[in-house]
C-alpha cells in the first residue's frame, strides 16, 4: 500500500513539473488554435473539386468537432487514466461517475432506449473530462421521448410520420437509435418528456415541439469476436477497451432471462455474474452498456454449471436498478454467447445542435456510419 501511494505521489509530481515547465507553450498552443483553426482533410479535399463536381456532392464539415489539444486537457482525467491504463481492470465509473447514475426500465421494454443513451451520455461526459470543462454537468437524455419518437402510432389514429415500423414497448435496437441520433429528431433533456412507467398511447402532439440538444455524427459497430482465432478475439477485444477509454460505453445485447424452463440457470444472483452458453438460451432479449473490464474476474464468481473457461469479464452498466447485481452492476465473461454479437458505440458526438438543415435521404438510415 505504501508503494502504491508513493508511485502515485511520484505521478502527480511528474504532471505538475510537466504542466509548471510547459505551462508557456499549452498557452502558445491554445493562442495558435485561436488565431488558425484547420479545414478538415474532407472540406480540403473538396476545394480541389471542379465547380461541376462540386455540384454532385455534399459539401463535407469544413472543420473537425475533436480538438485534441493538450492545452485543454484535464491533469485530474490525465492522472485517472495513466492509473486505469496501467492496470488490467478499467471502469468509467472511476473517470466520469456522476454520469453513471443506474437507472431503471421498470416494467417498460425500453432496455434499448437506456443503453443506446448510456453510450451517448458517457460519450460527451468523457469528451468533457479529457479537457477540463463542464466536468460538474450530469447529461440525462428522455428514453421515453425516444421510445415513442421512434413509433408509428398514437392516439386518435395519429401517425407519426418519422416513426419507423414499430410501436411503443415493441422492443427497438441500435439501429433505430443510431438513427434517432443523427436524422435531428434527438436526444432531448430528460426533464421534457420525463420517463413514466407505462406503455400507453399518447397524443403525437407530446413527442413534438422538444429541444433536441445534442448531434451525433459518427458511431462504431464491432466485429463478432465469437468464433475467430484467439489472436483475432484479443485485437477486437482491445479494439473495444480502447474505445471505452476512449468514447463511452458500448451498447450489447444480451440474454437477459436468467433462467429458462430446462432449469438452467447462466447467472449468479449472489456475485451477479453472467455466463450464458446454452444453445437453448442463445437469445438476445436485453440491451445494457459496457463501461469497463476485468481480466481477472475470476470464473469462480458464475454460477454452478455455467462457469466460463478462463478468467476475465466486462463490465456492465444494467437499466434494472440497483437492486439487481452489484448496485445496478454485473459482470459478464468475455466467453458469454451473446455478448459480442451486436455491440456498437459513439465515436464523436456534440451536446449542441449546430446546423440549421440535415440533407439525408433515408432518415432510418443513420447520417454517418463509422464500421
Amino acid at each position: 500500500r505504501q508503494l502504491k501511494k508513493t508511485i502515485i505521489l511520484i505521478t502527480l509530481l511528474l504532471f505538475a513539473t510537466i504542466l509548471l515547465f510547459n505551462r508557456k507553450a499549452f498557452a502558445d498552443d491554445i493562442d495558435n488554435s485561436l488565431q488558425k483553426v484547420e479545414y478538415s482533410e474532407d472540406f480540403k479535399k473538396w476545394l480541389e473539386l471542379s465547380d461541376e463536381e462540386k455540384q454532385n456532392v455534399i459539401m463535407p464539415r469544413m472543420y473537425e468537432i475533436e480538438n485534441t489539444n493538450i492545452g485543454n486537457t484535464s491533469l485530474l482525467y490525465m492522472v485517472r487514466m495513466l492509473r486505469a491504463g496501467s492496470n488490467s481492470s478499467y471502469s468509467l465509473k472511476d473517470i466520469i461517475p456522476s454520469n453513471l447514475v443506474i437507472r431503471n426500465q421498470e416494467q417498460t421494454n425500453s432496455c434499448w432506449a437506456f443503453a443506446a443513451l448510456s453510450t451517448l451520455e458517457t460519450n460527451l461526459a468523457l469528451y468533457n473530462a479529457k479537457r477540463g470543462i463542464n466536468l460538474s454537468r450530469v447529461y440525462d437524455f428522455s428514453e421515453r421521448h425516444m421510445e415513442y419518437a421512434t413509433s408509428k402510432t398514437f392516439a386518435n389514429n395519429s401517425e407519426n410520420e418519422d416513426g419507423y415500423n414499430r410501436n411503443v414497448g415493441s422492443g427497438g435496437n441500435y439501429q433505430f437509435a443510431a438513427s434517432y441520433l443523427t436524422n435531428g429528431t434527438g436526444a432531448i433533456p430528460e426533464n421534457e418528456m420525463p420517463f413514466e412507467n407505462n406503455e400507453n398511447i399518447i397524443d403525437i402532439n407530446q413527442i413534438q415541439n422538444k429541444t433536441v440538444s445534442s448531434q451525433v455524427y459518427d458511431t462504431i459497430e464491432f466485429t463478432n469476436y465469437r468464433n475467430v482465432s484467439s489472436e483475432q478475439k484479443t485485437e477486437i477485444m482491445n479494439e473495444i477497451k480502447q474505445h471505452i477509454q476512449n468514447y463511452g460505453a458500448v451498447f450489447v445485447s444480451l440474454h437477459g432471462n436468467s433462467s429458462s424452463t430446462t432449469g438452467y440457470s447462466c447467472y449468479n444472483y449472489n456475485t451477479g455474474a453472467k455466463y450464458c452458453n446454452n444453445t437453448s438460451n442463445h437469445a438476445m432479449d436485453h440491451a445494457a452498456t459496457i463501461i469497463g473490464w476485468d481480466d481477472n474476474y475470476s470464473i469462480d464468481n458464475f454460477a454452478e454449471g455455467a462457469k466460463p473457461t478462463s478468467n476475465g469479464a466486462w463490465i456492465v452498466r444494467n437499466s434494472w436498478g440497483e437492486q439487481y447485481g452489484n448496485n445496478g452492476i454485473i459482470y459478464v465473461s468475455y466467453e458469454d454467447v451473446n455478448i459480442s454479437t451486436q455491440m456498437f458505440g459513439i465515436v464523436k458526438a456534440t451536446d449542441t445542435v449546430d446546423y440549421d438543415n440535415i440533407y439525408q435521404y433515408d432518415k432510418f438510415y443513420p447520417a454517418a456510419r463509422q464500421h
